[in-house]
C-alpha cells in the first residue's frame, strides 16, 4: 500500500523551470523600474538642456558667430612700429573714399577737400584717422559717455597704429539729430589690438549713428553687419 505520509516533490526539471521563470520575472521588473527612472531623469533634465542650447545659440548669433569661419590668427602687436615704414602697406590704396547713397557717386577725399563736406563727413574722416594713428584717447572721445555705460568693453585702453586701406565712408541718411553712416575698411597685418572680429585683409561693415543730443556731434551707436 502506498505510504500516505510520504512527501511528493516536483521533478527536478520543473524546479529548474520555476527558478528560471522567477529570474526572468525579476529581470523584467528591474528593467521596468530602470526605464521609469530613466524617463523621470530625462523628463526633468531635457527641458533645461534644450533651454541652455537655445541660449548659447542666441549668444552666438548676437555675436555674429559663423560655424564655417576659421579661427582668426592675429599678428604679434608692435606698439613701436611706424606703419608708414611698411613699403607694402604704403603701396596699398590708403585713400579715404566718400560715397553718397543718393547719387551712388564715390570719390577720394584729400585733406584739401575736407572743408567741402559737412560736419558729419569730417567727423568720420577724423575718426578713421585716429584709428590709423593708434590714438586710443581720441578714439574714446568720439563716443557719447552713454555708449560706454552700455558697452564698456568697447572702450579702448590702447591699440597700435592700424594699417587701414580700402576705406569707404557712406552717408546713408540724415536723422532728426544727427547722421547714419557706414564705414568699411581692411586692416593689413591685423594684430587684434583694435579689432578682434576680423582677420587681416578682411572687412565687416559698421553702421555708425552720430548724434548731437549732448550738444556735440558724437557716436551714439555702432552696429556690425551680420555674418551670413
Amino acid at each position: 500500500m502506498p505510504d500516505s505520509n510520504r512527501k511528493t516533490f516536483p521533478p527536478r526539471a520543473e524546479q529548474g523551470r520555476g527558478r528560471e521563470e522567477a529570474k526572468k520575472l525579476k529581470r523584467i521588473i528591474l528593467c521596468c523600474i530602470a526605464a521609469m527612472l530613466l524617463f523621470v531623469a530625462l523628463y526633468y533634465s531635457v527641458p533645461p538642456l534644450v533651454r541652455l542650447i537655445g541660449e548659447k545659440s542666441e549668444e552666438r548669433k548676437s555675436a555674429g558667430y559663423n560655424p564655417t569661419r576659421q579661427t582668426i590668427i592675429f599678428h604679434t602687436p608692435d606698439y613701436d612700429e611706424n606703419i608708414f615704414e611698411d613699403e607694402y602697406y604704403m603701396g596699398l590704396d590708403r585713400s579715404i573714399y566718400y560715397r553718397e547713397i543718393d547719387t551712388g557717386v564715390t570719390i577720394a577725399v584729400g585733406p584739401e577737400d575736407y572743408d567741402n563736406y559737412g560736419e558729419g563727413v569730417k567727423f568720420m574722416i577724423d575718426f578713421v584717422k585716429c584709428i590709423i594713428a593708434g590714438d586710443a584717447e581720441t578714439y574714446n572721445s568720439c563716443f557719447e559717455e552713454a555708449f560706454f555705460e552700455v558697452k564698456e568693453q568697447e572702450r579702448k585702453e590702447a591699440f597700435t597704429m592700424q594699417k587701414l586701406y580700402n576705406i569707404v565712408i557712406t552717408k546713408m541718411s540724415k536723422t532728426t539729430d544727427g547722421y547714419l553712416f557706414t564705414l568699411e575698411y581692411m586692416i593689413r597685418n591685423n594684430n587684434g589690438t583694435f579689432r578682434t572680429d576680423i582677420g587681416s585683409d578682411a572687412s565687416k561693415k559698421q553702421y555708425i549713428t552720430l548724434s548731437e543730443k549732448t550738444g556735440e556731434l558724437l557716436i551714439e551707436k555702432i552696429e556690425y553687419a551680420k555674418v551670413r
